[in-house]
């Protein structure tokens, strides 16, 4: 209701100087300031991520935000009407364990009670180096004084701090972003005690508003499973490194929990192909069809004397058999599966994919990208029926959750753009990413976008043959089967190429053999970088965020090289893993290593006593120092 004043009833001067109030509460919130005023119109919110390029998308749903310089920090301000966000980043971990002499390696025990002791981040911008101890600022292993100290984003954070109503700490959702998190706490806390966390997992506007209503504390339990874990990395690590480096007299080498097991998984294949090499007959017939049978024939002498007798003959069918059957879209990729089909496909290494993920993430473009649910939620659900309605008909729509319960999905894109569009859209300005999108960042969203759509389509009626036939000189049967034809097309719109590889016409009666010839190969292939990725999963060692880590490691520490997406050991590799076998290979043991990752996990769901746990890795790494001492060299 409006009420209507004569002009002479008004206080001029009065209500010219409320204007002025406003206005120049205005200006104090655009710089940053706080009055009380200010608290009563609008709350003022320091909400710190990880990386900066998540801090330019975040900020750029709300309008085009200002920017400000604080210490270093590139700070982005932007209005949400009830709340003002200022948005930055803490650039991943703040903290690690000191490497000064403290203790085991940085960890004190006092009356029965571990005491880690963490310092700043150091990074030499001129070698790439990571520490935490240097002397006079200059690098220890290149002495440069171009050094990154995280301490200075901590003192701009907590100036930051000491303006706002509150803090929210947004960092990746798994227990390496609730680490972050609880560092970040742990600085700020005396300078603002209101600190919240908040969980999402997409980098989208309605994915950070719900986020922000519904803030929760940090969850301490995942923290302390990550302090365990790092500890324990640390421990035995620091413990079985130095025994190593000391025996071999070489100063980067390394061991590790995980590193092992993966070393003499790539050791033993190398081994076991070498062992397994007998006589492939390629043949060719004459409908020009070719044949690869595995003869088991070791001899050369042998398999030219069936490739002589076998040209001109008959192949026969023993039998041969035809079904209906429904093949079955795939599930949505989770880490392991995309790091397996992009290293495949892309024949890179995983850690740069892993990179790649992060990049996509931090975009907008997919969901969070260290997972290993395949669940889907209701809102991917309706990304997925929105495009395949529009594109193929809502016929060939079939929702499917893939999964129940859990905060973390499958990865799958956010939005119903396929590469296409997705492409289009950000050549025309209607999407803004902040990295530089290679091919190689447009085909391994490609590859997300095509598995999720494909996971909820319809599945495809085919025609599907068995048939066993008879090769002459060759005195066994041999089955083949495949796709004979298509009856009700579903998902093969999408992904064509899975149900293509199975599309074969079946052999016919009586057809001739025109060419033979004999190749001596390995039986068993050598493992690729997604092949032992593919084995951490299915072994339960190792988690999502380590996969790509552990791989590059044993090839840094020059144990394996990576020869056209083939891992083969070096004559060090296998020296250092004898070594460990040998002589600590109960506490390098896979079982060993998968036990601990379940006890991590069982803290994480406070379903076991950390203390304990670390009480029984305490006493091991004494063990492992204890029995390096007695080791001679050889």
């Amino acid at each position: 209701m409006y009420i209507f004043k004569e002009f002479s009833e008004l206080n001029i001067k009065e209500l010219k100087n409320e204007i002025e109030k406003e206005r120049q509460l205005i200006k104090d919130i655009k710089a940053g300031k706080i009055y009380k005023e200010q608290k009563e119109l609008i709350k003022v919110i320091l909400f710190i991520v990880e990386s900066p390029n998540k801090v330019k998308t975040i900020s750029s749903f709300f309008g085009r935000p200002s920017i400000r310089n604080i210490g270093g920090l590139s700070v982005y301000e932007v209005s949400l009407g009830n709340m003002y966000l200022l948005i930055t980043a803490s650039k991943g971990h703040i903290l690690e364990l000191t490497t000064d002499n403290i203790g085991l390696f940085g960890i004190e025990r006092k009356d029965g009670i571990f005491y880690p002791y963490y310092n700043t981040i150091k990074k030499c911008l001129s070698c790439g180096s990571q520490f935490t101890e240097y002397k006079d600022g200059k690098c220890p292993y290149c002495g440069s004084t171009n050094v990154d100290d995280s301490i200075n984003r901590i003192k701009a954070l907590q100036e930051l701090a000491m303006e706002v109503d509150q803090i929210i700490i947004g960092t990746d959702p798994d227990t390496e972003g609730e680490m972050i998190a609880y560092s970040l706490y742990l600085v700020l806390y005396p300078f603002n005690r209101n600190i919240k966390r908040a969980e999402f997992h997409e980098v989208t506007k309605t994915a950070i508003l719900n986020a922000l209503e519904n803030l929760r504390d940090i969850d301490l339990n995942l923290v302390k499973s990550q302090v365990v874990r790092r500890i324990e990395d640390r421990w035995l690590g620091f413990s079985l490194s130095q025994i190593v480096q000391k025996y071999f007299n070489k100063n980067w080498l390394s061991a590790g929990r995980v590193q092992t097991p993966v070393l003499g998984w790539i050791i033993n294949r190398f081994d076991e192909r070498n062992k397994s090499k007998s006589y492939i007959l390629e043949l060719k017939l004459e409908n020009d069809r070719k044949l690869y049978i595995d003869t088991e024939v070791k001899n050369r002498r042998e398999i030219n004397k069936i490739i002589k007798n076998i040209k001109d003959k008959e192949i026969n069918i023993v039998d041969y058999k035809e079904e209906k059957e429904e093949i079955q879209p795939l599930p949505p990729y989770i880490t392991s599966t995309i790091l397996q089909d992009a290293n495949n496909i892309l024949k890179i290494g995983v850690d740069r994919i892993m990179q790649i993920l992060q990049e996509l993430f931090e975009s907008a473009l997919i969901t969070y990208h260290r997972t290993d649910s395949t669940r889907i939620s209701p809102l991917g659900i309706s990304i997925a029926k929105d495009y395949i309605s529009q594109k193929f008909g809502e016929n060939y729509f079939i929702a499917r959750s893939w999964g129940e319960g859990g905060a973390h999905e499958a990865i799958r894109p956010t939005r119903p753009l396929d590469v296409d569009m997705l492409r289009n859209s950000i050549e025309n300005g209607e999407i803004d990413v902040y990295i530089n999108m290679t091919r190689y960042h447009y085909i391994i969203y490609d590859l997300i976008f095509t598995r999720f759509i494909q996971s909820q389509m319809k599945p495809v009626s085919v025609i599907k043959y068995t048939e066993k036939i008879k090769i002459p000189e060759i005195n066994k049967e041999i089955e083949l089967s495949g796709v004979k034809d298509v009856i009700d097309h579903g998902w093969d719109l999408i992904f064509p190429f899975r149900i293509n590889i199975m599309k074969i016409q079946p052999i016919q009666n009586g057809v001739k053999i025109v060419e033979a010839i004999g190749k001596k190969v390995p039986k068993v292939r050598l493992y690729s970088q997604a092949d032992i990725i593919n084995l951490m999963k299915e072994k339960d060692i190792g988690r999502p965020s380590t996969y790509a880590m552990i791989v590059k490691k044993v090839m840094e520490r020059g144990y394996v090289i990576n020869k056209s997406n083939n891992l083969i050991p070096t004559k060090l590799g296998i020296e250092v893993y004898n070594f460990l076998e040998k002589n600590f290979g109960d506490f390098v043991s896979e079982k060993r290593t998968r036990d601990l990752e379940e006890i991590m996990d069982k803290i994480s769901e406070n379903k076991e006593d950390y203390r304990k746990v670390l009480e029984s890795i305490y006493d091991e790494t004494n063990m492992i120092i204890e029995k390096g001492k007695n080791i001679q060299k050889e």
